[in-house]
Parts: C-alpha cells; sequence; structure tokens
C-alpha cells in the first residue's frame, strides 16, 4: 500500500526550524566553512544553515527557555512595584528596572557572564527580602510596627507579613529556574575549520 508521505515528511527535525542568530549553538555555524555531514538544516535571520543534530535539540531548548525566563523577569519586575510606597522602595525599584533592562538584553545576547550577574543579584535581593520579614516580625513583637516602617495603621500587621512572605515565596522558583537557565547556556562553542562527522 503506497502513501503519499515518507518518514522524512513525519520527522520533527525535518521541519521548519527557526532559530535567533545570536543562539550560542547556532552562531558558530552561521558564517562558518565547516563541512557538517551529519546536520540540520535550520532558518536563521531568513537563512538556511546545517547544524549538528546534537546542538539542534540545545539550541530549540535554549531559545523556548529564554522565552519564558524573559516573562519571569518582567513578572518579578511588576511584583515588585507594590515597594514603591515608600522613597527606598521607589530607588529599589528604579535600580531594579535597570536591572531588568538589562538583563533582558543578556537573555537576547544569551551572556552566560550577564546570567551569573543577574542570578547573584536575585539571590541578593531574596535574602534582603527574607530580612526584612524578619525585621517586620521583630518589629510586630515590639509594637513599633507602623511608627518604624510609615506604614498606615488601618492595615493589620498579619497582612502585610503574609503578604511580604508570599512576594518572597515566590522568587523561590523563580530562583531555581533562573539557575536551570544559566546551565543551559554553554560557556564558548569552540569550533575547528573542519570537517565534523
Amino acid at each position: 500500500m503506497d502513501s503519499d508521505s515518507s518518514d522524512d515528511d513525519t520527522d520533527p527535525l525535518n521541519m521548519n526550524t527557526y532559530l535567533h542568530p545570536n543562539n550560542p549553538y547556532v552562531k558558530p555555524y552561521i558564517h562558518n566553512s565547516i563541512i557538517i555531514y551529519d546536520g540540520i538544516p535550520v532558518i536563521s535571520n531568513n537563512d538556511t544553515i546545517i547544524i549538528p543534530k546534537q546542538y539542534l535539540y540545545l539550541a530549540i531548548k535554549i531559545e523556548e527557555q529564554s522565552c519564558y525566563i524573559r516573562l519571569c523577569i518582567i513578572f518579578d519586575l511588576m511584583i515588585n512595584i507594590i515597594y514603591c510606597y515608600i522613597l527606598y522602595g521607589v530607588i529599589y525599584v528604579i535600580i531594579n528596572s535597570i536591572v531588568v533592562i538589562i538583563t533582558l538584553c543578556n537573555t537576547y545576547t544569551y551572556s552566560k557572564n550577564g546570567m551569573r550577574i543577574y542570578f547573584y543579584y536575585q539571590l541578593l535581593i531574596f535574602m534582603l527580602k527574607c530580612t526584612l520579614i524578619l525585621y517586620m516580625i521583630y518589629l510586630s513583637h515590639n509594637n513599633t510596627f507602623y511608627n518604624t516602617l510609615y506604614i498606615n495603621t488601618s492595615t493589620h500587621t498579619f497582612f502585610i507579613i503574609t503578604g511580604q512572605c508570599f512576594i518572597t515565596i515566590i522568587q523561590i522558583p523563580f530562583l531555581i529556574y533562573l539557575h536551570k537557565y544559566y546551565k543551559l547556556i554553554p560557556n564558548i562553542i569552540c569550533l575547528p575549520n573542519s570537517i565534523i562527522l
């Protein structure tokens, strides 16, 4: 029984795959004179290039992860806007916005060093938020919570501390995902000007 479709048509690696030219698994093959015998054609920057099969999965994975990490970074920025109720919070949000813009640029260039710095920055922010929770609990027990933090007395301390705990706990999966993304970015892929079999 003859069929119009062959195995090559159903192979997911033979479908058109569009990858960003700055993708670290694609970039070495864009303007290089490497002959690849066991490669897959992909489309990058409207050009068809051939990359080895072992890098295709990693290239597609890092493309998807980059999209998700950008969304997480923007979501984290929006959550931190609630700190704008005092002057120090406004300064924090402005500094955090600058760091987020730089980090978003690093996700487009796939900079491993930039993502390492951002990971350490987020780790520092996480520790500061944990310290803030402990400080709020301490102030609550000493009945100096509202005077010290300049918060409206109509809001109960339980809700403020619970909200701060929620904001801090949300950051844990973000840190884990950020570390996973950081490990996915290669250090440097050096390829010789030769044949890859």
